[in-house]
């Protein structure tokens, strides 16, 4: 059997304002719970300081793997996710402190979007434009 090399993408730095949002598997616009709802979400250090996610009817959830996220249908709810940056010192002399970022999510209000359909919109924070948007339709 041949394995076929594994893809990688990177985030170049110079790349500020790319978003990287897609699923694993099998891409379809319709999310089965536990079958097609784990998307990869990537983007640069300088877009993490900057980006609101804003999904109706669903939310984001970390998993294990720090670029993969379960999409997980929660009806008539809007979430709001972000990161949020811890600067870590390992040594006093060090120069640079070392960024983590940490995921959050937080309730938003109510959903207006159809019952069925999951509404996600990446935005630079005080830009009223999206960089990204896409609708989802959830099936049980």
């Amino acid at each position: 059997m041949n394995a076929q090399p594994l893809k990688k993408i990177k985030v170049k730095k110079n790349q500020t304002k790319v978003v990287y949002f897609y699923q694993k598997g099998l891409k379809s616009d319709t999310i089965v719970k536990s079958k097609n709802d784990l998307f990869y979400l990537l983007l640069s250090d300088t877009l993490k300081d900057h980006i609101i996610i804003q999904i109706e009817n669903g939310q984001l959830q970390k998993t294990a793997n720090d670029s993969l996220f379960r999409l997980v249908y929660i009806r008539g709810i809007n979430y709001e996710s972000s990161y949020t940056k811890t600067l870590i010192v390992l040594d006093e002399m060090e120069a640079h402190p070392k960024k983590r970022y940490d995921f959050k999510t937080a309730v938003n209000g109510t959903s207006s979007a159809p019952a069925n359909e999951i509404h996600i919109q990446f935005k630079v924070k005080n830009m009223v434009k999206p960089l990204l948007e896409n609708v989802f339709y959830y099936k049980s």
